[in-house]
C-alpha cells in the first residue's frame, strides 16, 4: 500500500472512530476490567493505525507515545499528532534492547 493511501485510510479511521484490526477489540475488555489507562506505548507506529484504534476505544484523553523508525512514515504520524490536541507524541526512532544506530532497509 502506498504511504499516502495508508495515511488517508488512517485519517478516515480516526474520523469514524473505528478500530483497524479485530485484535484491538481487546482494548474494550481492558477499558472495562483494568484501572483507567492513561498512557499507551505504540512500538512500530507504521501509519498510525494504533493511534486511531486506541483513541476510538479508550478515548481522546489517553496519552500515546508512538515510536517509528521509518522516516517515510513520520509526516503522516506528525499530522495525526497535530490533530490530537497534544496527547499523541511521535518519536522518530525505533526501540531496542541496546542503544545504537542501524540502517533501516525498507523494501519497495
Amino acid at each position: 500500500m502506498e504511504i499516502q493511501t495508508l495515511h488517508e485510510n488512517v485519517l478516515a479511521q480516526l474520523r469514524a472512530r473505528v478500530v483497524h484490526d479485530s485484535d484491538f477489540t481487546a482494548l474494550e475488555w481492558l477499558k472495562q476490567h483494568v484501572r483507567p489507562i492513561r498512557t499507551v506505548i505504540d512500538v512500530g507506529a507504521n501509519g498510525g493505525q494504533t493511534i486511531a484504534s486506541v483513541r476510538a476505544v479508550l478515548g481522546e484523553d489517553v496519552e500515546i507515545h508512538s515510536f517509528e523508525a521509518n522516516p517515510s512514515l513520520w509526516p503522516g504520524l506528525d499530522h495525526l499528532a497535530g490533530l490530537s490536541g497534544g496527547v499523541v507524541h511521535v518519536h522518530h526512532s525505533g526501540l531496542g534492547s541496546w542503544g545504537g544506530e542501524l540502517a533501516l532497509l525498507v523494501p519497495m
